[in-house]
């Protein structure tokens, strides 16, 4: 089965974990940040990277940004900041999305833009609306995304991303990606978490 990784970005609170809780079916076993969840998607792995929304991990998920077939944006219904917010997550986002590093040659990422807790809120998300409270999907939305994801150009990424590690000062390993993360964070606030 070919495996893929999702990096889903927002503020805190706008209820990511919460969201891919009722996606996956995991659920993390202590708050971290980062959580990793698992799901399989027609015959696909499907990684989704929840990254934590504090200003303090940004050099964290900077870091990290460059190793993702797709890219999810969260924002809150009920809090039009978070939706404000989005622009600034793009941003952050926008070196490896707009191919600054000039590696990537034409690669584009499937990106969604998704308005949690519509349990909630009174209004309409821009591209689709979820709760992850209560389970509610736009289903069609979501496997549209995930197949754009599992047409992404792969190679090209791992290949862009054997460039960028040239010009690392980190360890090199087998696992480059994993052991850059491991060396972040403190060996407590490894993500972990537990199938139900």
């Amino acid at each position: 089965m070919n495996s893929y990784r999702i990096c889903v970005i927002g503020d805190s609170g706008v209820g990511k974990t919460t969201l891919l809780e009722s996606i996956t079916k995991d659920r993390p076993s202590t708050t971290t940040p980062l959580n990793i969840f698992v799901s399989t998607e027609e015959a696909r792995i499907i990684e989704w990277w929840d990254f934590s929304g504090s200003d303090s991990y940004a050099d964290m998920r900077k870091m990290l940004y460059s190793y993702f077939d797709g890219y999810l944006f969260v924002y809150d219904l009920s809090n039009s900041k978070t939706l404000t917010n989005i622009q600034k997550w793009r941003k952050e986002v926008e070196p490896w999305l707009d191919d600054k590093f000039g590696l990537l040659h034409g690669v584009e990422f499937p990106v969604m833009v998704v308005g949690n807790k519509c349990d909630i809120a009174e209004s309409n998300a821009i591209y689709t609306s979820s709760s992850g409270t209560v389970g509610v999907f736009e289903h069609e939305r979501w496997r549209e995304f995930l197949r754009n994801v599992s047409m992404s150009q792969k190679t090209d990424i791992e290949k862009a991303n054997a460039k960028l590690e040239e010009y690392s000062n980190q360890p090199k390993s087998g696992n480059k990606l994993w052991n850059r993360f491991k060396n972040w964070l403190k060996p407590g606030e490894l993500p972990l978490f537990n199938k139900r």
